[in-house]
């Protein structure tokens, strides 16, 4: 036992010397790399049971700051989300700004809170809106109100059965628009002997409370037959409803 005990620990005493004297790098260097990854994991777990008594002991301040830093992270998002707003309604002024529509026109900004088969919008009676006035998102018609209260108002859409707009088209042929099973757009009541062709662009012509040459949409579809009075379009339109956030009514003074 006392053999054994005397070589282990002579045995240590030539590897230190061997290494002090630097005749055992050629044996650490293929070591290097896993002794340093041991070294490092080593170290980290370490730090992190040294930074833990400190962590209890200021428990209350660390938890402060989190909520500071969580309250300063969602104030940022607010902004964000106020910031986006502001764009979209900037955007949205500037195209009502561009519309070459008659002076006499008034637009009055409207909020969308809801949307299903009707548009219903955040102002009223209060705010001027009555029933028949045309609702238009920059040039294009999104449909007329149809029921007003003091502070909302319900925006009939181009695609219910139950609107009927005077149009015409970019080569002055006449119809009207109106809606199919709330999602399709029709130009009907178009004379056969009137031109009609694909993508020919609709307009309001300016008749029944609408202002004219608002933008409804472009003809993507014509069903005809020589023997009828008249003939039926479907309408391609540039109202993307579920994109819009605000839109204007549209008075006249």
């Amino acid at each position: 036992m006392k053999k054994t005990f005397f070589l282990l620990v002579l045995s240590s005493l030539i590897l230190i010397l061997l290494d002090y004297l630097t005749y055992l790098n050629f044996l650490k260097k293929p070591l290097e790399n896993p002794i340093i990854y041991v070294k490092k994991t080593v170290y980290t777990k370490s730090a992190d049971f040294r930074f833990l008594p400190h962590l209890l002991a200021n428990y209350k301040s660390v938890t402060e700051k989190l909520d500071s830093y969580e309250e300063n992270r969602r104030s940022l998002i607010e902004l964000q989300v106020t910031l986006d707003e502001l764009k979209n309604e900037n955007d949205s002024l500037r195209k009502q700004l561009g519309s070459p529509l008659p002076p006499d026109y008034l637009f009055i900004p409207a909020r969308v809170i809801a949307w299903s088969r009707y548009l219903e919008l955040d102002i009223g009676f209060k705010d001027g809106v009555r029933e028949g006035m045309a609702v238009v998102e920059g040039r294009t018609l999104i449909g007329s109100v149809n029921k007003a209260a003091d502070f909302r108002s319900r925006v009939l859409l181009l695609t219910d059965e139950d609107i009927a707009v005077p149009a015409i088209t970019d080569r002055g042929t006449r119809g009207i628009v109106s809606g199919r099973f709330n999602k399709t757009v029709l130009f009907d009541q178009v004379l056969q002997k009137d031109p009609l062709f694909i993508d020919d662009l609709l307009l309001t012509s300016g008749e029944a409370n609408y202002p004219p040459n608002l933008i409804i949409g472009k003809i993507s579809h014509i069903q005809s037959d020589d023997a009828a009075v008249y003939k039926q379009a479907t309408v391609e339109s540039e109202a993307d409803i579920p994109l819009f956030k605000k839109v204007f009514v549209v008075e006249r003074t």
